[in-house]
């Protein structure tokens, strides 16, 4: 069996499409069905990653980046906007993904910025 969610015009949305392939009955092979659909997701793409929620917390600073499967997002610091430090690099995550920087009230000229190399 397989199940698919709906995005498509001519069913309701997020309708569930299934397909049952019985034992001796009319199997297919969906091998190279299911690779074109994974390329077309695959090409789409997210908004460039922002910050969001960044709030202190006990003299840290925290703050949250949507990442993007497949791609690396760096997050930097500056204190000058000329010479940027990496902080960390976030791979692959295609979800929110929380940055924790402890002691960051301790430098409160820094400024923070997420790009993808």
């Amino acid at each position: 069996m397989i199940n698919c969610v709906s995005n498509s015009p001519s069913h309701a949305y997020r309708e569930l499409l299934v397909n049952e392939i019985y034992a001796g009955g009319g199997a297919q092979d969906f091998g190279p069905s299911i690779a074109n659909w994974r390329r077309a997701i695959d090409s789409v793409q997210a908004p460039p990653p922002t910050i969001t929620g960044a709030r202190l917390d006990g003299g840290g600073l925290e703050f949250t980046i949507r990442g993007q499967r497949g791609h690396t997002n760096r997050v930097e610091s500056s204190t000058n906007f000329v010479a940027w430090t990496t902080l960390t690099n976030v791979f692959g995550a295609n979800g929110p993904v929380v940055i924790r920087e402890p002691g960051a009230a301790e430098n409160p000229d820094r400024f923070y910025r997420v790009v993808q190399p």
